[in-house]
């Protein structure tokens, strides 16, 4: 049984996250109409990485242990259920895992496989990249504020100049 780290869950950050369970699944059913689905897939995924950052807590000392702990624990509880589901779904090809392998949601479409997945692996990243954020801000002593206003500045620049890919990010 894994010990407790003394975590105090917030009751906001449960309401958030129940409400967007709920949008994801009027989003994902048929009878939502198509503005309603517009106005839902503007902001629900986004909603999650945003819930994800609200719970972080970056003053926390930390270690190589707890660096590599941190990074199996989101290897167990992203990455495994990832390619457990989506090798379920997908016909069994070497093709077929090379996409899923690859885990952008048109790679996983042209693996056959259930393209909801997307979502895993992308927080995955999402969760390590900014560990890495945190290392290097730490690490330069950079003022914070400063260091993460550059690095959305970048991100969202980065974002402007990707051309849209055929096979996906």
């Amino acid at each position: 049984m894994k010990k407790s780290m003394n975590k105090k869950r917030l009751p906001y950050i449960d309401y958030i996250k129940a409400i967007g369970i709920i949008l994801v699944i009027i989003g994902h059913i048929n009878f939502a109409n198509a503005d309603c689905k517009t106005w839902i897939y503007s902001f629900h995924m986004p909603l999650f990485f945003f819930v994800s950052g609200l719970v972080v807590n970056v003053k926390k000392k930390r270690d190589k242990d707890i660096e590599l702990h941190f990074l199996y624990s989101k290897i167990e509880n992203l990455l495994y259920p990832y390619f457990v589901w989506a090798i379920i779904y997908a016909p069994l090809s070497i093709k077929n895992l090379l996409k899923i392998l690859y885990g952008s949601y048109e790679s996983i479409i042209k693996a056959k496989s259930l393209s909801s997945l997307w979502f895993l692996p992308v927080m995955f990243l999402t969760v390590c990249f900014f560990e890495l954020f945190v290392y290097i801000q730490k690490k330069t002593k950079i003022q914070s504020n400063l260091f993460y206003s550059m690095i959305i500045i970048i991100t969202f620049m980065i974002g402007l100049i990707l051309p849209n890919l055929e096979f996906g990010y």
